[in-house]
């Protein structure tokens, strides 16, 4: 719900969210990540949301999708857990199905080896 309330505001600097599915993908990653450069940043509802453009493959097909990286989410608290933005129509993913995350740019990681950060 609060996603619908935020988009139209971020529409107005970022149009390429405008044709989007009204609902976030929540995807646990094999490892964590963090996001300290985003490709657009947003601010809606007094929030400040990061945009990662990605794109999620899930069965095989490839989608282009955002991350959706809202700073004050409790999301944020674990890594390992992201919130993917996909445009219409909705993907088909079942609860438990495995995807891939794309990155179109590289991940540096940390030097014990466990989070990627982009």
């Amino acid at each position: 719900m609060y996603l619908k309330m935020q988009v139209p505001e971020v529409v107005k600097t970022f149009p390429e969210i405008s044709e989007f599915y009204a609902g976030t993908l929540n995807v646990q990653l094999d490892q964590p990540l963090v996001v300290v450069r985003s490709d657009h940043t947003a601010r809606a509802l007094g929030e400040v949301i990061d945009i990662v453009c990605v794109q999620l493959e899930v069965k095989e097909k490839m989608h282009s999708g955002w991350l959706w990286v809202a700073k004050t989410s409790p999301l944020r608290k674990t890594p390992d857990v992201h919130e993917f933005v996909l445009p219409k129509p909705k993907i088909d993913i079942q609860d438990g199905e495995q995807c891939i995350v794309h990155i179109g740019r590289e991940c540096l990681v940390t030097p014990s080896g466990t989070v990627r950060v982009i």
